[in-house]
């Protein structure tokens, strides 16, 4: 017999059902999005499914959800370039739009872009 409360016993059943609920409702989502002429989800990135860079430097890791986020951290994505040149920088966004303009204008600055995971556990 199991020693967990009951809260770590249900815990862990969201946690196993949950990333499997959403993959399972993504092509119902993907359909609504594809009727509104939008993109899909970038359902592997989203969920952290992806291979990531690895990197022999430590991670400043900054985030906007979308563009007037992306566009706001322009300085201080910059400043971090100049002033902490020992360090790589990771950029993450939430948003299509905002993953295009961060592609954009810090292609050329930061090591790794990408969406930011989902977080369902």
């Amino acid at each position: 017999m199991s020693n967990k409360s009951f809260e770590e016993v249900c815990l862990d059943i969201y946690k196993s059902i949950s990333p499997k609920a959403f993959k399972a409702i993504v092509p119902v989502i993907d359909w609504a999005r594809k009727m509104q002429n939008k993109a899909p989800i970038p359902l592997k990135e989203k969920m952290a499914e992806i291979t990531f860079p690895k990197f022999d430097k430590k991670i400043i890791m900054i985030h906007g959800v979308s563009v007037g986020e992306v566009l706001s951290l322009e300085k201080l994505i910059k400043r971090i370039k100049e002033e902490f040149k020992e360090y790589g920088i990771v950029i993450t966004t939430g948003t299509q739009t905002g993953q295009e303009l961060a592609k954009k204008k810090y292609g050329e600055i930061a090591d790794f872009i990408t969406y930011f995971p989902i977080d369902i556990y």
